[in-house]
């Protein structure tokens, strides 16, 4: 089955307006006062204090742009991420879910300033004082083409080009260097979902290894998590990444955080059973 069958390629694009306008004066006046030198460091001022709207729309891309890293693989240069079909529909219905919630907190910001500018700039000059410039705002008509959010669907790359009007050696030059390409990129993105196993399961061994060592409960958590999406990740089907997925998710991760702080023992079992796996995943991962 060729890879093409196996998985998209998606690309997300986000754009908000930042709310935020570096103000030099504000910072020439903290230098004078304080002595510092001129690069010494930047004001960045909140143009809309306390606008929790603003605010909710910067926290959910932030969150959307996340979930997008973590349910694809880096792909190409051009913003590009490999999707597999196993993780398709699972993760683009809820990205649909999430870009309506968006959509609709975007569109009641845009509406509240182009209905209440007047309102919106008097709030914003009460609480700036003299850091207001109303040179910072967009003119209302403006405001509207600030936000916009899409995930594009693209097919990957196939080195199939026996219908091109070519002559057969420029068509298998160009199969030849596509299929190049595809190949590094399958390596790469392949090596990616080791890296994130291997960075995690890292993590808790060394914190397991120090006894008094402090760590929060999203450390196995996360690890839960990771374990669970891999499977739909492994576009290769690789039965050694879901092995050690499956491994990890049964002799690490299915212990409580509280049982790991708490007995001495299972700490120490766990975490000589968590350098157990790295041992056994250094082998997989020279692989990839």
């Amino acid at each position: 089955m060729k890879l093409s069958d196996k998985a998209v390629l998606v690309t997300l694009s986000i754009s908000q307006w930042a709310g935020q306008k570096r103000d030099r004066n504000i910072e020439a006046a903290i230098q004078a006062q304080s002595g510092a030198n001129r690069d010494s460091g930047k004001y960045l001022k909140n143009l809309l204090p306390g606008d929790n709207l603003l605010g909710r729309i910067h926290a959910r891309t932030n969150m959307l742009r996340t979930a997008f890293y973590e349910n694809t693989l880096p792909w190409g240069k051009r913003g590009e991420y490999l999707l597999p079909t196993k993780n398709y529909l699972g993760f683009v219905q809820w990205f649909r879910e999430e870009k309506r919630e968006w959509e609709r907190d975007a569109s009641a910001f845009v509406h509240n300033y182009v209905d209440n500018y007047d309102g919106v700039m008097f709030a914003a000059q009460q609480n700036l004082r003299g850091g207001f410039n109303p040179k910072d705002y967009p003119e209302p008509s403006k405001m509207v083409d600030k936000f916009s959010i899409e995930l594009s669907v693209a097919p990957v790359p196939d080195s199939d080009f026996r219908n091109m009007d070519l002559d057969d050696a420029e068509r298998a030059a160009i199969a030849m260097e596509v299929e190049q390409h595809v190949t590094a990129a399958h390596n790469k993105a392949m090596a990616e979902a080791w890296g994130r196993l291997h960075e995690q399961l890292s993590h808790i061994a060394t914190k397991l290894d120090d006894p008094a060592g402090i760590f929060r409960d999203s450390m196995i958590g996360n690890m839960r998590s990771l374990c669970d999406l891999l499977p739909r990740l492994n576009f290769a089907d690789d039965p050694n990444l879901d092995r050690m997925a499956s491994d990890i998710k049964d002799r690490i991760a299915a212990y409580h955080p509280d049982a790991l702080r708490n007995d001495p023992d299972l700490r120490r079992d766990t975490a000589a059973e968590a350098n157990n796996l790295l041992n056994a995943m250094g082998a997989f991962m020279g692989g990839v």
